[in-house]
C-alpha cells in the first residue's frame, strides 16, 4: 500500500469514531437528544463540521510525511488527501455564511455589533490563546530559550498572533516559523474575523432585493484592489485584507448566503432528503476528491454547494451526519482545528528523533499518525471542556439555549 493510498483514511476513521463515541457516552457531549431544539439542520452541520475538522488532520498529515521526505511543507502528490483539506475550508466557509446571514436575515438593520463581537470573543478567544499558549512554549523550546530579536520587535510579533493575524498576517515569532507548529492553520482564522468585522455592515444587503448588490460590490472590489497595483505598504494593508474578503465572500461565504436566503424562504424540501439526492451528493463529493484541483475556488464552491444545501435542508446522509460520535466530533471541532498540526508538529518531530519518518514504511507512518489522532481528540476533548463549554452560555442557562449557542460557533477548523 502507498502512503498516498485513501485506505489509511478509511482504516483509521474507525477508530476514531469509536474513540469519539466512548468519549460521548462518557461526557454526554454530542448526543442527538440535547441538540434536536436547535433545529435539524444545525445537528447536521454539527456533524459535518465533525468529519470536516478530521479531514483536515488526515490532509496535515500526508503533508507532514513529505514534509520530513522532501524538507517542502505543502506537497502532496495525492489529489485525495491533498483536496482533504481545501475542501474542508471551502464547506467551513459556506457554514459561517450560512449561519451569520441567517441571524442577518432576520433582523438586517438591527444588527448590534457590541452582542455580535462579545459573543465572537467568548466563543472563539479561549480556546484560541489556549492554543496560541501552546505554540509560544513550543517557539520558546526551538529557540533554546533565548531571545533573537528586539524585545519590541518580540512583543510586535505575538501581537500579530493574538490579533488573528490582523491586519498585517501571521508573522515569524523570534526568528522561528511558529505557522509550521499549527500547520499555518490559523490562516483561514484571519479570513474568519474579516467577514465578522464586516459583517455588522455587510448584514444592511440581508434582503432578498439587497443581497444581489452585496455580490456586485464585492466584486467591483475585488476587480479594483486587484489593478491598484503598486501602494504605499500602510494602503496595501488594506487593499490585501478587501482583496482577500471579497475573494472568499465571493467563492465561498456567498454559498452560505444564498442558502440561508433558501432556507429562510422554503423551510422544507423534502426531495433534497431523498436517497438519490444523498446518492448524487456522495458521487459529487467523490469527483472533488480525487478529480478538482484541490484549491478553494468557484470550481470547489459550484460543485460543493449542492451538498451543502442539502444539508442544510435534513439531508443527514442516512444518518451519518446526526449519529453520536460524528456530532461528538462536531462538538469538540474547534478544538481539533486549533490542536491538531500541534499534536503532529510533536508527535511527528519526537518520533522522527528515533524512526526516520521520511523514509518510513506506510504502515508505520499511519500508525504514528493513528497515535497522533487519538491524541488530537483527547486533547480537543479537554480543551472543549475547560476552555470552550464554560463560555458557550452563563450557567443558569438551559440546554436548549447552550444547544442553540454551540450550532453558531466556530465555522472554519483547517486550512492548506
Amino acid at each position: 500500500m502507498p502512503i498516498s493510498s485513501p485506505l489509511a483514511y478509511f482504516a483509521l476513521w474507525p477508530l476514531f469514531a469509536l474513540l469519539a463515541l466512548a468519549l460521548s457516552s462518557t461526557t454526554g457531549w454530542g448526543n442527538s437528544s440535547l441538540e434536536s431544539a436547535s433545529g435539524e439542520f444545525y445537528h447536521g452541520i454539527e456533524g459535518l463540521r465533525g468529519i470536516l475538522a478530521l479531514n483536515v488532520f488526515f490532509h496535515h498529515s500526508l503533508i507532514t510525511y513529505y514534509y520530513f521526505k522532501t524538507g517542502v511543507w505543502g506537497f502532496v502528490p495525492s489529489n485525495f488527501y491533498g483536496q482533504l483539506g481545501p475542501y474542508s475550508v471551502t464547506m467551513f466557509f459556506f457554514v459561517t455564511g450560512f449561519l451569520f446571514w441567517t441571524k442577518a436575515i432576520k433582523s438586517p438593520t438591527r444588527w448590534s455589533p457590541r452582542k455580535f463581537f462579545v459573543r465572537r470573543f467568548r466563543r472563539l478567544m479561549p480556546a484560541y490563546l489556549g492554543s496560541l499558549t501552546l505554540i509560544l512554549l513550543i517557539t520558546a523550546y526551538e529557540t533554546n530559550f533565548r531571545l533573537l530579536v528586539p524585545v519590541h520587535r518580540l512583543c510586535m510579533e505575538v501581537a500579530t498572533w493574538v490579533l488573528s493575524g490582523l491586519p498585517v498576517d501571521f508573522t515569524t515569532i523570534n526568528s522561528f516559523e511558529s505557522g509550521r507548529i499549527n500547520a499555518f492553520v490559523f490562516t483561514t482564522l484571519r479570513i474568519e474575523w474579516m467577514f465578522y468585522l464586516a459583517l455588522p455592515l455587510l448584514a444592511w444587503f440581508a434582503t432578498r432585493k439587497r443581497v444581489n448588490d452585496l455580490f456586485i460590490l464585492s466584486a467591483g472590489l475585488l476587480i479594483g484592489s486587484t489593478f491598484l497595483g503598486h501602494v504605499p505598504w500602510s494602503m496595501h494593508l488594506v487593499t490585501d485584507i478587501i482583496q482577500t474578503l471579497a475573494t472568499f465572500l465571493l467563492s465561498c461565504f456567498s454559498v452560505g448566503i444564498i442558502a440561508a436566503h433558501l432556507k429562510s424562504e422554503f423551510k422544507v424540501m423534502p426531495l433534497l432528503r431523498h436517497p438519490a439526492c444523498t446518492i448524487v451528493a456522495a458521487v459529487l463529493l467523490l469527483g472533488v476528491l480525487f478529480f478538482v484541483p484541490p484549491k478553494e475556488g468557484y470550481l470547489e464552491s459550484a460543485c460543493l454547494a449542492p451538498i451543502f444545501v442539502m444539508i442544510i435542508f435534513g439531508n443527514n446522509f442516512f444518518g451519518l451526519l446526526t449519529s453520536r460520535p460524528i456530532t461528538y466530533l462536531g462538538t469538540i471541532s474547534y478544538s481539533v482545528y486549533l490542536l491538531h498540526g500541534i499534536v503532529l508538529f510533536v508527535v511527528t518531530r519526537t518520533v522522527n528523533r528515533y524512526i526516520s519518518l521520511g523514509s518510513a514504511s506506510p504502515l508505520v507512518y499511519w500508525s504514528v499518525i493513528a497515535v497522533a489522532g487519538v491524541i488530537v481528540i483527547l486533547l480537543a476533548s479537554l480543551s472543549y471542556g475547560l476552555l470552550e463549554r464554560p463560555f458557550l452560555r452563563k450557567k443558569s442557562a438551559t440546554v436548549s439555549a447552550e444547544s442553540s449557542s454551540r450550532a453558531e460557533g466556530m465555522a472554519v477548523e483547517g486550512a492548506v
